[in-house]
C-alpha cells in the first residue's frame, strides 16, 4: 500500500513539472482556460499530497498571478489621464503634465513634478495617428496652461 502511494506521489509530482514547463504551449494548442489547468493542477496537488492547504495555497497563487499579470491600460480622455493599474486606478489632470508625447509605439507621460511614467501601446487594438494625437495632447496642455495663466491675471487684479 505505501510503495503505491509513493509511485502515485512520484508521478504526480512529474506530471505538475512536465504541466509547469509547458504551460503556456498547452494552453495555446488546447485553447485551455488558465483556470482549468490551475483547478487540475490544484487537484492532482491534493490527491497526491493529501493536503488541502497545498491546493489552496496553489488556487490562491494562481489567482494571483492572474490578476497581477493584467496590463496597465490608460484612458485619455479631454478632461483627463486614467492609468489603470492591475489593482487600482490613478487620474491625472492635464495640469500635472508638462508633456505627453506618443512616438514609435510608446506612450511617455512628463509630469511637472519630474517623473516620467512610459507605456507601450498596441496597435493592433487601437489604431492611433501619432501626429493627431500629439496635436491633441499638446492642445489639452496649452488649454490648461491658458486656464491658469488666466485666472491667476484675474487674482492680480
Amino acid at each position: 500500500m505505501y510503495a503505491a502511494n509513493v509511485y502515485t506521489r512520484y508521478v504526480s509530482v512529474i506530471l505538475l513539472l512536465a504541466v509547469s514547463v509547458f504551460t503556456k504551449t498547452i494552453l495555446k494548442k488546447y485553447r485551455l482556460n488558465p483556470l482549468i489547468l490551475l483547478g487540475a493542477g490544484a487537484i492532482v496537488t491534493l490527491l497526491s499530497s493529501g493536503s488541502v492547504v497545498f491546493a489552496v495555497v496553489l488556487i490562491i497563487y494562481g489567482f494571483f498571478l492572474k490578476v497581477m499579470s493584467k496590463e496597465t491600460k490608460l484612458d485619455i480622455h479631454a478632461e483627463m489621464i486614467i492609468v489603470k493599474y492591475a489593482l487600482y486606478s490613478r487620474v491625472y489632470k492635464w495640469a500635472d503634465m508638462s508633456n505627453v508625447v506618443l512616438k514609435d509605439g510608446i506612450l511617455t507621460l512628463d509630469f511637472k513634478s519630474n517623473k516620467i511614467f512610459q507605456s507601450e501601446v498596441e496597435e493592433n487594438e487601437t489604431p492611433v495617428d501619432e501626429k493627431e494625437f500629439n496635436r491633441f495632447c499638446t492642445e489639452q496642455i496649452q488649454n490648461c496652461l491658458s486656464f491658469y495663466q488666466a485666472v491667476n491675471n484675474n487674482k492680480d487684479k
